[in-house]
């Protein structure tokens, strides 16, 4: 059906550079929420975050789908504003790329 050409569309806008991508079903009585699996923070439907194990998410209908970000990238904490961001480990100024699916 459908929806298993969506999910290949899906996993089609993410370059194999971005590690590997995994899906999380959920229970299908929970509808408009997903729960990240690291971090036991919850979403909404159709929204897109970024976990503290650099993963980018989406909640789907079926569950979370999250793939892991390039291997050469590291995670810089920001004790002061508690937040963190993802850098290139060569050089650590620079923003690392990364997938972002439109809706």
């Amino acid at each position: 059906g459908m929806s298993g050409t969506a999910v290949l569309l899906l996993f089609a806008l993410f370059p194999l550079a971005h590690g590997a991508c995994f899906n999380n079903p959920k229970a299908p009585e929970i509808k408009e929420v997903c729960q990240d699996s690291e971090d036991k923070t919850y979403h909404v439907l159709n929204t897109y975050w970024r976990n503290s194990k650099c993963m980018d998410c989406s909640c789907r209908p079926y569950g979370v789908s999250c793939c892991s970000i390039p291997a050469d990238c590291d995670v810089e904490y920001n004790n002061r504003t508690c937040t963190f961001e993802v850098v290139k480990s060569i050089k650590p100024s620079t923003p690392c790329p990364f997938a972002v699916i439109g809706e």
